[in-house]
């Protein structure tokens, strides 16, 4: 096997690790926009933009967001939007059998994010 398919495998691999056991998705999101949802998380800058982490459905990338502005990053807040599951962000395997950068697919985003800091508690 070329070295190339085997760091493909191994990005392949890798991309599907979403954080520590136990922190995944309490319930899986449609792929079909939802209703607007409310959650709560830590803010958190990634190459696929803003994401919010710890939330209930796991890490939550709020489209529309390149990056939280610093006053929030590590910080709790509170994001809204339609919850919404995709394959958009997905590695490819092209006809020579490279793979392009990507995620391992199913990846939670909120469409029409909006956010603000979440009150103390």
């Amino acid at each position: 096997m070329r070295w190339a398919q085997w760091g493909g495998l191994l990005l392949v691999g890798c991309a599907g690790a979403r954080g520590a056991p136990g922190s995944g998705p309490t319930s899986a999101p449609s792929s079909a926009p939802a209703a607007i949802v409310e959650l709560v998380g830590v803010a958190q800058n990634a190459k696929l933009g803003a994401v919010v982490t710890g939330t209930a459905h796991g890490d939550v990338y709020c489209r529309g967001v390149d990056a939280w502005p610093a006053d929030l990053v590590g910080v709790e807040v509170r994001v809204r939007g339609r919850l919404q599951t995709t394959d958009a962000f997905a590695a490819r395997v092209d006809a020579d059998g490279a793979v392009s950068q990507g995620t391992a697919g199913g990846d939670v985003v909120l469409l029409e994010c909006s956010y603000a800091r979440a009150a103390p508690r």
